[in-house]
């Protein structure tokens, strides 16, 4: 029979599914709610409070964010775990007050980031780069934020599900499946002055 179909004894799970989605929803904008506000936490001397509150408003309004912030998708997730990570990072380099705290909410925030999307793992290394430009003693801080980050991907996304995590490795990396079925041009020079060039 039809009902037959849907998993767990389910005979019509409809509402359960458009549920579901609500709920979906009702947190991506709790996100993204959550990365203006993390936004505001960019204060300096050389930034007006003015400044600050336009910046949260170009990007709250703006079309590309207030699409995504009720799509469902991981991106507001990701970018909201980042903001978490850079205010607090930006309070790590500019100011003097609980240092090691908002270093370990930054490692955390960039970890739980990549655990949401693994785009997110160049930004985590610009921001280890960013602690280490910012002087060279903090290179032992730019390990600390590098390891405390890792750790946190690790229990997040890797422990959970090992076997899968694997897989999903095996089918992103250069030469797996997904890569390779979209790619549009040749690993070679020329491919890549042909990709250059469409770019």
């Amino acid at each position: 029979s039809f009902a037959s179909k849907f998993p767990y004894g389910m005979k019509s799970p409809e509402n359960f599914i458009s549920g579901m989605i609500v709920a979906a929803r009702m947190v991506t904008v709790a996100m993204s709610i959550m990365v203006l506000i993390s936004l505001r936490q960019f204060k300096h001397e050389s930034l007006s409070n003015f400044g600050n509150i336009v910046a949260v408003f170009i990007l709250g309004l703006s079309g590309t964010f207030t699409y995504y912030a009720r799509a469902e998708n991981v991106d507001i997730p990701m970018l909201c775990w980042w903001a978490i990570s850079q205010a607090s990072l930006w309070t790590y380099i500019f100011f003097d007050e609980n240092k090691k705290k908002n270093l370990l909410i930054a490692s955390v925030a960039a970890g739980l980031a990549i655990a949401t999307k693994d785009a997110a793992a160049v930004l985590v290394l610009a921001a280890g780069l960013i602690v280490i430009f910012f002087g060279a003693s903090r290179i032992k801080d730019a390990a600390q934020f590098a390891a405390a980050s890792l750790l946190t991907y690790f229990a997040i996304a890797v422990l959970p599900q090992p076997w899968r995590w694997i897989e999903h490795v095996k089918l992103n990396n250069p030469s797996g499946g997904r890569i390779a079925r979209f790619a549009q041009f040749d690993n070679s020079f020329s491919g890549q002055i042909a990709l250059l060039n469409k770019t």
